[in-house]
């Protein structure tokens, strides 16, 4: 079942080819996401999982909020004085 919205989703779990879908990654990064305990879900066999809607809605609202926080610093870093020096260092 494809997902066109994750916060309205039916279903309690989704496949880890779905999410990767949903977000546009690929499958190795999902399950890197696992294994890492940023996702978490329930390990059905050594290549079948499921992870948990609620999981997969809060790594995107703490993704989010991350990469808002990152463009706010950005913006609050002050500009170069000039163009960058562009002298080898070795």
């Amino acid at each position: 079942m494809a997902i066109h919205d994750l916060a309205s989703h039916s279903a309690p779990y989704v496949t880890v080819r779905e999410l990767a879908d949903y977000w546009r990654v690929s499958q190795k990064q999902i399950r890197q996401r696992l294994a890492a305990g940023h996702l978490s879900g329930l390990q059905l066999g050594p290549r079948i999982c499921r992870i948990t809607v609620t999981s997969a809605l809060s790594f995107e609202r703490a993704s989010e909020q991350a990469l808002s926080q990152r463009v706010r610093t950005k913006r609050a870093l002050p500009a170069p004085d000039g163009p960058p020096d562009r002298r080898r260092t070795s």
